[in-house]
């Protein structure tokens, strides 16, 4: 069963997304997509980051893995730790 909703801005008051961040979860996936682009998801307690595509999704994906627990900073520590290694 796969089930959809908008991503919000919990750590950051004075951003928001306007429905371009939505999260959905497959099965034990959670897959974030930004602006129609799956950008990054969470499997069995590890994130993963398909790629940056834009500074909107860089937004989103800091605000997604923060969401989830994971450690967001900047795009070269998120590139770094959570980035596939076919992509780097």
């Amino acid at each position: 069963m796969t089930e959809e909703y908008e991503l919000t801005s919990q750590h950051n008051k004075k951003r928001k997304f306007f429905g371009k961040a939505k999260v959905r979860t497959e099965k034990n996936k959670i897959i974030l997509n930004s602006c129609n682009i799956d950008v990054a998801y969470i499997e069995k307690g590890k994130a993963t980051v398909e790629s940056k595509y834009s500074l909107t999704a860089l937004k989103h994906i800091k605000e997604f893995l923060r969401q989830h627990g994971f450690f967001a900073y900047s795009w070269r520590q998120i590139k770094r730790d959570y980035m596939k290694e076919d992509k780097k």
